[in-house]
């Protein structure tokens, strides 16, 4: 009786090993947990390995990451709190913000009216090759017309 008792239903199953029902029901369709079918109630004896639970998580992979750019340890996501939460995005911001001071520091200034005389050139040029086209396609319609007398 010992043993039965390790079986639990499916919805608490997905509790004891903190992950949701659909996942338990495909954990049993690939043979990853041991089930036993009591008349229609199939009862699954939850995993017990590392990394099913999200503390468990934290265990293997450690409290805290590193690998951002300023140098300083990158809170780690598990468990996900509010503080941690709040301290990786105030790291990031920072980078973006520290980014964009970059960006603006390497910025080569525009002269007055540049921009507007770019987009002038760029006009000039399309309308002489919407001129080119319309004058290549003027030359075949009287070439085909000279064809047909």
């Amino acid at each position: 009786m010992s043993e039965m008792s390790e079986f639990l239903p499916v919805p608490e199953a997905a509790r004891a090993a903190g992950v949701s029902e659909r996942t338990i029901w495909r954990w049993v369709r690939a043979g990853q947990v041991d089930t036993v079918k009591i008349g229609r109630r199939l009862l699954v004896r939850p995993p017990v390995s590392a990394g099913h639970r999200i503390g468990e998580v934290a265990l293997v992979y450690g409290e805290e990451l590193t690998g951002t750019r300023t140098g300083e340890p990158e809170p780690g996501p598990w468990p996900f709190t509010t503080e941690k939460l709040e301290e990786r995005r105030r790291i990031l911001l920072e980078e973006r913000r520290a980014a964009g001071a970059e960006m603006d520091r390497l910025a080569v200034p525009v002269p007055r009216g540049y921009v507007e005389k770019l987009t002038r050139q760029v006009k000039d040029e399309n309308r002489a090759w919407d001129a080119l086209l319309r004058g290549e396609r003027a030359m075949r319609v009287r070439a085909r017309r000279r064809a047909r007398q």
